[in-house]
């Protein structure tokens, strides 16, 4: 991935590669003996997409989360030489902070979601979710 984010204290973490997207998950919850996360962050990474740009890719990826769920906050998250989007999305089960990046010259696009269930969502955001979004380092030459 060429980038970091913190895992707090007591937390796991977990990465894997699926295809042509490297994983990685910072969780509460031990993935790997519970099967799953109910609070955490994971990290996909596609690198250099083929068949359509970065740009294209986010639009796609947030046209699908509008359809999932309702967007409680959307902004745009262009830093250059990256370019992005960030949303908060609730499912009425999940909340969800989802910060999409793409860098268009390696056309590799990275989707950082931190998520928790809604009842838990302030405190786990305050708490976790936040302080891990603004510690965020990535690479700009992957």
């Amino acid at each position: 991935m060429k980038g970091a984010y913190l895992v707090p204290d007591g937390w796991h973490f977990k990465s894997s590669t699926k295809g042509d997207t490297l994983g990685y998950f910072a969780s509460r919850e031990n993935i790997d003996s519970e099967g799953a996360f109910l609070v955490g962050m994971t990290v996909n990474v596609k690198r250099h997409l083929k068949g359509k740009s970065v740009k294209k890719a986010i639009q796609e990826i947030i046209r699908g989360y509008a359809r999932s769920g309702t967007i409680l906050k959307f902004s745009d998250a262009s830093q250059d030489p990256f370019v992005g989007s960030v949303l908060q999305l609730d499912d009425g089960i999940t909340t969800m902070h989802i910060l999409l990046v793409g860098n268009p010259e390696t056309n590799t696009l990275y989707i950082f979601m931190f998520e928790a269930p809604t009842r838990e969502w302030p405190k786990m955001w305050h708490d976790f979710g936040e302080v891990m979004f603004n510690q965020l380092l990535i690479d700009d030459g992957i």
